[in-house]
């Protein structure tokens, strides 16, 4: 056990400095005609990645945080390790284009729906900005769209193909 959190610590040491570009977010995710998945974005970043460009990111997002706190939409999670790329670093305003790659899962709530697949991989291309709106503090928008959809025989039905993502986060 010791060996293995000494070589995690020796592996994410790089994404643990303390530079302006690590970040903290809140994310409010839309899948486009379904439902909404909230949660929250950690992204790292270091000098040692390209010039402090390419960012490497964790989230969570839930529909248990999203559309299923007030109705009986299906529970879906959604666990993303992602790469983005910051264009025009320095300005206020930037595009942004980000890989995710994950693991999908949801409850369907009925045993009868046990039959249905309920796990999946996630592969998607992002693509939006981030403006600073007030020092640290930035909010972020792109357009997801979802390279495994969901067709209900091989994967879950509710993984859309297209999304919306929305981020409200503070850089550290």
């Amino acid at each position: 056990m010791n060996k293995l959190v000494i070589i995690i610590t020796i592996l994410l040491n790089p994404f643990l400095s303390l530079s302006q570009n690590n970040s903290a977010s809140i994310k409010l995710q839309k899948s486009i005609g379904l439902y909404w998945e909230n949660g929250i974005s950690i992204e790292f970043c270091d000098s040692a990645l390209f010039n402090e460009k390419l960012r490497i990111g964790l989230s969570y997002a839930s529909s248990n945080l999203g559309s299923a706190i007030s109705s009986n939409a299906i529970n879906q999670h959604q666990f993303l390790l992602s790469a983005d790329y910051p264009w025009l670093k320095q300005k206020r305003i930037k595009p942004i284009t980000k890989f995710n790659i994950g693991y999908f899962s949801c409850n369907y709530g009925n045993p009868i729906f046990d039959v249905l697949p309920n796990k999946s991989l996630l592969l998607s291309f992002e693509f939006g900005g981030e403006c600073i709106v007030f020092q640290n503090i930035y909010i972020g928008s792109a357009f997801g769209l979802n390279l495994i959809a969901g067709n209900g025989i091989d994967t879950p039905g509710t993984i859309y193909p297209t999304f919306l993502n929305n981020n409200l986060g503070w850089k550290f």
